[in-house]
């Protein structure tokens, strides 16, 4: 597959984007200014082209390893449905392909404008910097957990963090890890009926 034939793709439901656009665009531009704009799971990239799109900002970055998802902790097994090791690969073929997607997103997304790309397990070997606002959607507890620590350091106040997955019975370790945030750093502002879920840094 070629640049030509490869184009990012969203796969959340259009009231599942229509939600995260709706609290993207809510962010204050006294906020947002200050910080980066980052999604953290971006699979094929188009959820974080539809916020590029948007042209709020121009300080985006997303953060993907491509080959899927890691192993599942016991608070992510409390299912009679979990996700899989491996599962949101974007190739059977890891290491060729990882490197592969990458620098296909990096090839499209320089077209549209100050976008960074990196295959890391976030937070691993991320330094500090501001957010203003997150998109979290990784599904599993340590990687929700761990995100969420970095945000609650580098966030602005008033920045917000959209989580995907929160209280779908596939996911319930998404729903601990978010359950276990310090109110000090984070309060509850919204719910979605499709199980989503935001916060804003106090």
């Amino acid at each position: 597959m070629n640049l030509i034939e490869w184009s990012p793709k969203s796969h959340l439901s259009k009231e599942k984007l229509d939600f995260l656009l709706k609290h993207f665009l809510s962010v204050p531009y006294d906020v947002l200014d200050l910080g980066f704009v980052i999604e953290v799971g971006i699979y094929e990239g188009g959820t974080l082209l539809e916020m590029v799109r948007h042209r709020r900002t121009h300080n985006f970055i997303g953060y993907d390893t491509f080959v899927g998802l890691p192993s599942l902790t016991e608070q992510d097994r409390n299912t009679d449905e979990p996700h899989n090791l491996g599962d949101f690969s974007v190739s059977s073929d890891r290491e060729h392909f990882m490197c592969d997607a990458m620098e296909r997103m990096q090839l499209y997304f320089a077209t549209q404008g100050a976008v960074s790309i990196f295959c890391r397990e976030f937070p691993i070997n991320v330094g500090d910097y501001p957010i203003s606002f997150a998109h979290v959607d990784v599904d599993l507890y340590h990687s929700t957990s761990e995100s969420l620590k970095y945000l609650a350091r580098n966030m602005i106040k008033g920045g917000k963090v959209v989580v995907d997955d929160y209280g779908w019975q596939r996911t319930p370790g998404v729903e601990i890890a978010v359950d276990s945030v310090d109110s000090a750093d984070f309060k509850v502002i919204d719910r979605s009926e499709w199980h989503q879920i935001v916060l804003e840094h106090r």
